[in-house]
């Protein structure tokens, strides 16, 4: 089992009902419950379930509750639970995925 890093304090929240079109780029920690369309470049991504990122996404830890995908990196650790999706090319050094979670396309693991 990954020792996933607690991630319950946010820098940037995009919330139920929200849809972002743009890059996002923060030097912290981000939730998404609604809709993201293009990158997000920041240090670790929480997909919160029914939460959807469709773009390329570059960060150190990644959990994901709702779905992801195209072109994934996750320097340190990714966590899928039960409810998640990851589809396209994941790179990352762990991965871990919860009975249910599903990933399908590419799997690459990077050392970090």
């Amino acid at each position: 089992m990954i020792n996933f890093p607690s991630i319950d304090k946010f820098d940037l929240i995009i919330g139920t009902g929200v849809t972002f079109n743009g890059d996002i780029r923060v030097d912290g920690r981000v939730s998404v419950s609604g809709q993201v369309k293009g990158s997000i470049d920041a240090r670790d991504l929480r997909v919160e379930a029914g939460g959807r990122v469709d773009g390329q996404v570059r960060v150190n830890n990644l959990e994901v509750k709702g779905a992801i995908g195209q072109d994934i990196t996750s320097s340190d650790s990714v966590m899928v639970h039960s409810t998640g999706l990851i589809h396209g090319c994941l790179r990352c050094d762990e991965l871990e995925i919860e009975r249910g979670g599903r990933v399908t396309g590419q799997i690459v693991r990077i050392l970090s």
